[in-house]
């Protein structure tokens, strides 16, 4: 058995409330830990390392209850803006594939991987080296 961490039992009490078709409690599980990130100072994202809970793994949480909800449109907004927000975190890009696979629209799954997270990238490379990203 894993050892318990707060992302185990984070993942043991959503899997529970949505196999049970409780949405309401799957909900609340993210609030609850939401909440804690927030009391505990890690309001930005802080990668799961050793067990801890990041605000990227919350995204897709909420992304995994949309779906639950049978709302594909709002779970794939959802992962759009965490992508967008963190691009180097390969789940939300796994959770993206299979919300795409899912709705059918396995031929549009790579290009919209391509694109997403890369301005944000391009517009950092170009500050840090130094090059203006606007005329004038």
């Amino acid at each position: 058995m894993a050892p318990l961490t707060p992302i185990n039992a984070f993942e043991a009490n959503l899997q529970l409330a949505l196999e049970g078709n409780d949405l309401g409690t799957a909900r609340s599980v993210v609030a609850d830990a939401e909440a804690v990130l927030v009391a505990h100072g890690r309001a930005t994202n802080v990668e799961a390392s050793k067990g801890a809970l990041s605000k990227s793994h919350l995204a897709g949480a909420k992304a995994r209850i949309a779906m639950s909800a049978g709302d594909p449109n709002a779970a794939r907004a959802i992962l759009v803006q965490a992508i967008e927000r963190w691009p180097d975190v390969p789940t939300l890009r796994a959770m993206m594939t299979e919300v795409m696979l899912a709705t059918g629209r396995a031929k549009d799954v790579r290009s919209v991987l391509t694109h997403l997270g890369r301005q944000e990238r391009s517009a950092i490379s170009t500050r840090s080296s130094g090059k203006k990203d606007f005329a004038g």
